[in-house]
């Protein structure tokens, strides 16, 4: 029997008035569906900035079972 391990990659940003997480089967899925999620966040609040000018701040983790995030970056349980 094979074991396979399953991850969940997360996307963040924080835009200085809200901190968007967007889980995904990869990272260019937890992309795809941050951006989606901006895009409806700023259609909703008027927000001038696009995409384009936030793309370079998200952060991408990757989290396995048994990770735990502190401040939003995997902690070091040893």
């Amino acid at each position: 029997m094979t074991s396979t391990t399953h991850v969940l990659h997360l996307a963040k940003l924080n835009s200085g008035h809200f901190e968007f997480v967007a889980a995904g089967r990869d990272g260019k899925h937890a992309l795809r569906v941050l951006q989606t999620a901006w895009d409806v966040h700023a259609a909703q609040t008027g927000a001038t900035y696009t995409w384009d000018d936030l793309v370079d701040e998200v952060e991408t983790v990757v989290l396995a079972p048994g990770i735990v995030l502190r401040d939003g970056a995997p902690m070091d349980l040893a």
